[in-house]
């Protein structure tokens, strides 16, 4: 299979059901990771919804997921707004909250919107949260190199690599680029995912400076796609 029809199939999860987003028409199990997407389309009716305060206890965070991940597919007045407001909230996660969004996000009991966004705010921590930006890190490496556990082409399938190729692209935004090279090598031996494969070897190269970044190629894509329809 060439790569761009397997990244639609995995990382996209398919432009339909993201065209389906926009147009608020979601269907019940058809999710995408957020990190895959546009700023753009970072969605809530109302971004002052987001917790003022993120929460102290795993209680209040688990919480405050549940009810931000049930506005992801409605149309945002300001999405920039709602992605600063996001950001912010990362920016003030403590050490707690951070094992709280690893498990949420590797958890395969929830529902997928609950768990992308649990890793949204872990991989925003990682770039946006100074005093734990390392940990951060490392609980993403954890979900990348975590089996997967369902098999087959089916689309739960599907979803766990795009959750895992997110982590990847966060381990790969390390300041520490040798200890990252290690994680991809990492994740390298031990997945069986052809797909997983392809994203470690393209952060490899964009970390050897030897091609661009895999998160640039993908919005680059998904414009196109997009653009031609």
């Amino acid at each position: 299979m060439k790569y761009r029809e397997f990244f639609l199939a995995a990382v996209i999860m398919s432009a339909v059901l993201f065209l389906s987003y926009l147009h608020k028409s979601n269907r019940p199990g058809q999710t995408m990771p957020m990190g895959t997407l546009p700023e753009s389309s970072l969605t809530t009716t109302n971004p002052k919804t987001l917790p003022e305060t993120p929460a102290s206890d795993s209680q209040k965070l688990e919480k405050a997921l549940e009810q931000e991940s049930a506005k992801i597919g409605q149309i945002a007045d300001s999405p920039e707004r709602t992605a600063k407001e996001i950001r912010t909230w990362a920016k003030a996660l403590n050490q707690s909250d951070l094992e709280v969004l690893k498990n949420k996000s590797l958890n395969t009991e929830l529902p997928g919107d609950e768990r992308s966004l649990a890793l949204f705010l872990l991989t925003e921590a990682a770039k946006e949260n100074d005093r734990l930006s390392t940990l951060a890190q490392k609980q993403l490496a954890g979900i990348a190199l975590e089996p997967i556990q369902s098999r087959g082409t089916d689309r739960s399938f599907s979803f766990e690599e795009a959750l895992r190729a997110q982590a990847i692209d966060g381990v790969s935004k390390s300041t520490d680029q040798e200890w990252a090279k290690q994680i991809l090598g990492q994740v390298k031996s031990k997945t069986e995912s052809h797909f997983l494969n392809i994203r470690v070897d393209q952060n490899l190269a964009f970390l050897k400076g030897q091609g661009p970044d895999p998160e640039t190629l993908d919005h680059q894509y998904l414009k196109s796609v997009i653009q031609s329809r």
